[in-house]
Order: structure tokens, then C-alpha cells, then sequence
């Protein structure tokens, strides 16, 4: 038998089959074959995608209950506090703007001394804000709290040893360590808000 012979036979099976629109067929069966496997892999593609973001979005919220939300809300709106009048206070004896002053020299320096000790009481009651709740703050937050706990003390224990120094006469880095604790603050405290939001009540 030559290709001859071969090609004939083949051909004559593809005539009585149906001819061209066996072969029609045949192609169109591919195509849709094709076509249906090409679609299922966008799709398939689309919805792992999808879900990888689901996933995502799970693991940045933290499921709470309102319990739970409610102390922890209280812990950080109490440390805020505590932190933000010692910060005031400390402002008060190392101020980074101006401040009302008496003209009475022995006046100041009564007003100073009580100012003192005030920020003095504020800084205890911030520490011991931080440290009684330590437990139960996020790391992060502790260590940043922690950093302006120690800004606030130093502020204070500076003008409490250099007493003949006035708010006039504030050094130039004391000012400037005061307006970096109210920036400290500000990030602190936009902390806790991004800790809190992440928070879902259950």
C-alpha cells in the first residue's frame, strides 16, 4: 500500500463521516474545550486572589469581646490622660512656646516651684499608669509610652536642679526635648487609635 492509497482511504472516511463538517465539528470541540479551560483558570486565579484578601483583611482585625474592648479602652484612655497632663505640667516649667509669667520676681518663683512639683506628681501618676497596666498593653505602644515617660522625668528633673534658670531662660535643646515629647505624644496616641480600630466587637 503507498501514501497514495493511504491519503484515498482517508479521505473517503472523512467524505462518508460527514466531511468538512465532521472536521468542523471537530475543530469547534477543541475551540470550546479550549476556550472553557482558559476561562476556568482566570476564574479560578480570580478567586484565589479574592480570597488571599479575605484572609488578609481576617488577619488584620481582632476578634474581641465587648468585655474585652471596654477594658481595653479604659486602660488606654486612662494612660492617655495620665500622659497628657504630665506632658502639660512639664510644658508648664520647660515650655516649647510662651507662658504667662508674673512680674513679681518672689511670685515666679513660688509659681515655678509649685509647677515643679506638680509636673513631678503628674510624671509619678503617668509611670504608674504605664506599669500597673503593662500587662495588658501592646508592646509597641508600652515601648513608646515608655520613651516619653523617661523625656518627661528628665525634663523635669533639669529644671528642678537648675532652679536659677527661668522660662526666658530656657536652654535652646530643653525647648526643643519638650516639642519632641508633644510629637512622641501625637504618635502615641495615633497608636492607640490604629490598635483599637483594629478591634472587632463580637
Amino acid at each position: 500500500m503507498t501514501w497514495a492509497d493511504i491519503g484515498q482511504i482517508v479521505t473517503s472516511a472523512i467524505v462518508s463521516a460527514g466531511g468538512v463538517g465532521f472536521i468542523g465539528y471537530c475543530a469547534v470541540k477543541s475551540s470550546v474545550k479550549h476556550i472553557a479551560d482558559a476561562l476556568a483558570k482566570k476564574y479560578e486565579a480570580k478567586l484565589a486572589e479574592e480570597l488571599e484578601k479575605y484572609k488578609s483583611e481576617l488577619l488584620k482585625s481582632e476578634y474581641v469581646t465587648k468585655q474585652f474592648f471596654d477594658v481595653q479602652l479604659e486602660i488606654y484612655r486612662n494612660l492617655n490622660r495620665k500622659f497628657f497632663q504630665a506632658f502639660v505640667s512639664v510644658n508648664q516649667v520647660a515650655p516649647m512656646g510662651k507662658v504667662r509669667v508674673s512680674s513679681d520676681p518672689d511670685e515666679q518663683a513660688e509659681r515655678r516651684k509649685q509647677q515643679i512639683e506638680t509636673a513631678y506628681q503628674n510624671c509619678v501618676e503617668a509611670q504608674f499608669a504605664l506599669k500597673e497596666n503593662s500587662a495588658f498593653i501592646s508592646p509597641d505602644i508600652f515601648l513608646k509610652f515608655q520613651d516619653i515617660l523617661q523625656l518627661l522625668q528628665e525634663q523635669v528633673e533639669y529644671v528642678a536642679t537648675n532652679r536659677e534658670i527661668t522660662i526666658e531662660t530656657t536652654p535652646a535643646n530643653i525647648i526643643q526635648t519638650t516639642m519632641d515629647i508633644s510629637d512622641k505624644m501625637d504618635k502615641a496616641s495615633y497608636a492607640i487609635y490604629e490598635k483599637l480600630s483594629k478591634y472587632k466587637v463580637i
